[in-house]
């Protein structure tokens, strides 16, 4: 399995919520409690690198799941959504990345590429944790996914003091994987997988 994102622009997601999330309750007896419920066949492939996200039947049947469960904000200057209970994990994140001197100086930049997107982990029937709004992905083309071996030096551009903020604030990176990498994944599970070890990687 390879992702081959090729050169593409920023990703954005194209449609909004009429209601506001953070005012829906998840325990709402008319919510999905997955996000594939109202699909007859989910979605494989990166919204990103896809249109199907902008087609009126994805975006009516994700509607009420976004509505109950994540909430929009901004992460490095860009409108994701997120799982609603960790928006204070992803917003100190943001805010710890924000003061590295690499990215408050103009020297790294951040593209955000998928964020929520209800789809299944390509090549497989089992739905991707950007489906549940747990993960961002990140300037995807410096920092390609290469399935079979975990990530050296070439295979990533990110910043020691990003890579540390991830760590500070609990935060699992594809880039620490051991059986594939994929440095552009950033996801919130309430414990990181990054080693110290790992804080230098991309630029040894």
């Amino acid at each position: 399995l390879n992702k081959d994102h090729g050169d593409i622009s920023d990703y954005s997601l194209q449609w909004t919520v009429e209601d506001n999330p953070s005012s829906s309750s998840s325990s709402s007896s008319s919510a999905p409690t997955s996000c594939e419920e109202n699909f007859d066949e989910v979605p494989s492939g990166d919204c990103s690198l896809n249109d199907y996200d902008g087609e009126d039947e994805y975006q009516e049947a994700v509607e009420d799941y976004v509505g109950a469960y994540l909430e929009e904000i901004d992460f490095v200057g860009h409108d994701v959504y997120v799982d609603k209970d960790d928006v204070e994990e992803w917003e100190e994140l943001s805010s710890d990345i924000e003061n590295c001197e690499e990215y408050s100086s103009g020297d790294y930049e951040i593209e955000v590429f998928d964020h929520f997107c209800c789809r299944v982990v390509e090549g497989t029937d089992s739905m991707s944790n950007h489906a549940t709004g747990k993960a961002i992905d990140i300037n995807i083309n410096e920092n390609p996914y290469t399935s079979g071996r975990s990530c050296t030096a070439d295979d990533c551009d990110v910043p020691s003091c990003i890579v540390q903020a991830m760590q500070d604030n609990g935060f699992d990176w594809g880039g620490s994987w051991s059986s594939t990498c994929d440095a552009q994944h950033i996801e919130y599970d309430g414990r990181t997988n990054i080693d110290d070890d790992d804080i230098d990687l991309c630029e040894a």
